[in-house]
């Protein structure tokens, strides 16, 4: 379950979205490590409490189920955080791609652009960790793992980390599931998108510091 906010901000915070930044950032490429191949299906066992419709991808956060990438789509949006989409996966055949916006508190540090991976910090810099095939790890400069994203196999895609846009609270995704502020979240849940939305649509904002 969710602590409270406080022992979540001494870490990177990671959001991601399909393409800009916030507006006010400016991005300047520095070329680092590339995954320039898509993820391709591993064969690992899926999560329990699969609820996805065969031959679907199940997109699993954490312990819970956040929907699926039915095999007539190429795209599928699992988190959105003040109406930013910070969190989507590109599907193409049977290949996966993630697209990536990666924020400490000073502003926009890396992006990942379909697997494309791009940091603009030259002290302390975030890499992007590729181990084998299935899997990409976003660490940051001491080598602790921001996001995780695992293609276990055909059907399913498991995914966890900090997502997080400056201004609002942010959404903890670990094994046991998703976490928010106020010990709200989602434990070995499935959740599915309505009318092309997002599975999470979340928009709690920051409380001012007090004086």
């Amino acid at each position: 379950m969710c602590r409270g906010m406080g022992w979540w901000f001494p870490v990177l915070a990671v959001t991601m979205a399909l393409g800009g930044g916030i507006v006010g950032e400016t991005f300047v490429p520095t070329p680092t490590d590339t995954a320039r191949g898509w993820l391709r299906p591993g064969s690992l066992s899926s999560p329990p409490g699969k609820c996805f419709e065969g031959g679907a991808l199940g997109v699993f956060l954490g312990g819970s189920g956040a929907g699926s990438i039915g095999l007539g789509k190429d795209q599928f949006c699992a988190i959105e955080i003040g109406g930013r989409r910070v969190l989507e996966v590109h599907r193409q055949g049977s290949a996966i791609a993630i697209s990536a916006q990666i924020y400490d508190q000073s502003g926009l540090v890396a992006r990942i652009d379909k697997n494309e991976f791009r940091s603009n910090r030259l002290h302390e810099p975030l890499r992007l960790d590729v181990p084998n095939a299935s899997t990409l790890i976003v660490r940051d400069w001491l080598g602790d793992p921001l996001m995780t994203v695992e293609y276990l196999n055909p059907e399913a895609l498991y995914v966890t980390g900090m997502f997080f846009v400056p201004g609002y609270t942010p959404i903890l995704v670990d094994k046991a599931g998703v976490h928010m502020s106020n010990n709200r979240g989602f434990l070995s849940t499935c959740l599915q998108t309505a009318g092309g939305g997002c599975a999470i649509s979340w928009g709690e904002k920051l409380a001012p510091p007090s004086r």
